[in-house]
């Protein structure tokens, strides 16, 4: 009897250690990101090498690196795009799951120990269930040649129209010139003085006053050297005109002639316009064309017809060089791009937009910056902001803003929010006009780690309670048998002694 107590006890003991191990949650795979550690000679492309394993379907990985170190050129083994200090992964594999593997392609750009570190990353399995993850980094050593020179010199310099003074000499660095008031562009011929070596010229465009063009040589081991220009370009001189006055007394009525033209911003300052736009720069979904500024042609980019036209400003102390928008009171704002995990939006004007449904018009934070959005009109504090942008496809969307995550993500609206883009117009013909309501479609919940850890502990509880109600029917069985055995052995006892109580027959003679 003790025996048999003794051996349900550990039967009971032996179930709840298995339970309580069944109980643990785990995560399915492994997702562990790698990378090499490539060497490369400065100027020369090098190939990093992307590992991520074991059990994966899908992966989402966006990587960061200083753009002033290394220049992405190309990936492959997977969905790869990047350019600017980003570049985002993206693999699915369509039979289950597996391992993922890339290559990505960098041209190194200067002597340094450039890394290349993941800023965000998704990865499921065959499941859909979230993967742990240990997330590694890249270094990539970037060193001089054995033999890099160090010369940073010019081996000649002149500009035209204008002569520098003092006259050139290699260890002159700074010259000053002067031009005629008709000159809006110096042209710069500059000889390097070793031949590995690199120049750079910069400010050839000339406003009216002072002037710095600058000429910097960068030698093959990274010295660099600047020789400066002073320009200066006078005002241009009228001469009177006395036809049309005997007297000889000059008219006063000359227009003026403009040979530039500056465009003041919407936040003060004043930037001359580029007459002239790189194809290269004209982001995707922009047309480049030409509009007039201050009665200066000059190259326009525009998305669509409803939008604002935007310019290239020349840069000063205050306000950057680049693509600027000019509204309709003829006011320059910057062209805002913002950052996500899939790429650039290119923000546009949202104060002509026409507000979404339950939205009015308003200022909001992205970042550092108060830009015009759209927020809630229930009065309270705006936790979110819309807005309208351009996405690296060309195309016109309207993005909800979390602050909290800092994320972008495409917001679904009903078929009256007018979006101002092209469309090609088709002739309809209209039977009855019926107004129909558009349900907005409820946002799926999001599935998080927390909720999935979750589910897995109650369905893990659920085997436990049914594993419990199993042992205790085998042990009331055991106990049912063990209490038949005794009844049977305890009868069997009872009727021995009654044998043997039982008086002899006595035998009479």
């Amino acid at each position: 009897m003790k025996k048999i107590l003794k051996n349900t006890i550990t039967l009971l003991l032996t179930c709840c250690i298995l339970v309580s191990m069944l109980c643990i949650p785990a995560f399915a795979a492994n997702g562990n990101i790698t990378f090499s550690d490539p060497s490369v000679i400065v100027g020369n492309n090098v190939n990093v090498t992307v590992k991520v394993g074991d059990a994966i379907s899908m992966c989402d990985i966006l990587l960061s690196y200083d753009p002033s170190q290394l220049e992405f050129i190309s990936g492959s083994g997977m969905e790869i795009s990047g350019s600017g200090g980003t570049v985002h992964i993206n693999g699915y594999n369509g039979s289950g799951a597996g391992t993922f593997s890339c290559t990505l392609t960098f041209k190194a750009l200067k002597v340094c120990s450039a890394k290349i570190t993941v800023s965000y990353y998704d990865m499921v399995d065959d499941n859909g269930d979230n993967v742990a993850s240990h997330i590694g980094s890249s270094t990539v050593t970037i060193s001089n040649p054995p033999t890099a020179s160090s010369d940073a010199t010019l081996k000649a310099l002149s500009i035209s129209p204008g002569t520098l003074s003092p006259s050139f000499s290699s260890g002159t660095t700074s010259y000053t010139a002067t031009v005629s008031s008709s000159t809006t562009k110096l042209n710069v011929s500059a000889t390097k003085n070793d031949s590995k070596a690199s120049v750079s010229v910069s400010g050839t465009s000339l406003k009216v006053g002072s002037n710095k063009v600058t000429v910097t040589v960068t030698a093959e081991d990274g010295t660099k050297k600047t020789y400066t220009i002073t320009v200066t370009r006078p005002a241009a001189t009228i001469a009177p005109d006395t036809g049309n006055n005997p007297g000889g007394t000059p008219d006063t009525d000359v227009p003026e002639v403009t040979e530039e033209a500056y465009i003041s911003l919407v936040d003060g300052g004043i930037l001359e316009v580029s007459e002239t736009i790189d194809e290269d720069k004209v982001p995707a979904g922009f047309l480049l064309t030409e509009t007039t500024v201050e009665n200066l042609t000059v190259d326009a980019i525009f998305y669509g017809e409803n939008t604002d036209p935007a310019v290239w400003l020349i840069g000063d102390d205050n306000n950057p060089s680049g693509f600027y928008f000019i509204n309709e009171e003829g006011l320059g704002y910057p062209m805002v791009t913002l950052t996500q995990p899939t790429g650039g939006i290119i923000m546009i004007d949202n104060a002509s937009q026409s507000a979404p449904d339950g939205y009015i018009p308003g200022k909001f934070a992205i970042g550092e910056t108060e830009y015009d959005a759209f927020i809630k009109d229930d009065g309270k504090d705006p936790d979110h902001c819309l807005v309208y942008g351009i996405n690296s496809e060309g195309e016109t969307v309207l993005y909800c803003y979390d602050p909290a995550e800092g994320t972008f993500q495409k917001f679904g609206i009903s078929s009256s929010v007018e979006i101002k883009e092209v469309i090609k117009e088709v002739e309809v013909e209209v039977v009855k006009e019926v107004e129909v309501p558009v349900e907005v479609p409820a946002e799926p919940e999001e599935i998080t780690l927390a909720t999935m850890l979750k589910n897995k502990m109650v369905f893990w509880i659920a085997i436990a309670i049914g594993v419990v109600i199993l042992v205790l029917i085998v042990l009331c069985i055991m106990l049912g048998i063990m209490y038949s055995r005794k009844s049977k052995a305890c009868q069997l006892m009872a009727s021995k002694r009654s044998f043997n109580t039982e008086p002899l027959p006595t035998i009479e003679e």
